[in-house]
């Protein structure tokens, strides 16, 4: 009796730690495609500031600051291509 207690007991904890570890892998893709995509909107914005034309050298890099703060490679392109744009930000007057 206490033998079929046992086996039962291993069976059950079994079975219950295969579900979880399913459970934790399904939750670690789920977590993982939220980032990419959050990374992607990054990025988008940044084209989109960079093709709006003058004055966005700042925000577009920082966007793609964002975005590399999320995931580091694939984002020199778009940061050249915003070094490229022409941009002032006045930082203090005088007075």
């Amino acid at each position: 009796m206490v033998l079929l207690l046992l086996v039962a007991i291993a069976v059950g904890s079994t079975v219950e730690a295969i579900r979880l570890d399913a459970r934790d892998a399904s939750f670690a893709r789920g977590k993982k495609s939220a980032t990419e995509k959050l990374r992607d909107s990054y990025l988008a914005q940044a084209r989109a500031q960079r093709r709006r034309g003058s004055r966005t050298r700042f925000d577009s890099l920082e966007a793609i600051r964002k975005a590399a703060a999320i995931q580091p490679s694939s984002n020199c392109d778009e940061a050249i291509a915003s070094l490229a744009l022409t941009d002032v930000r006045l930082t203090h007057t005088a007075g």
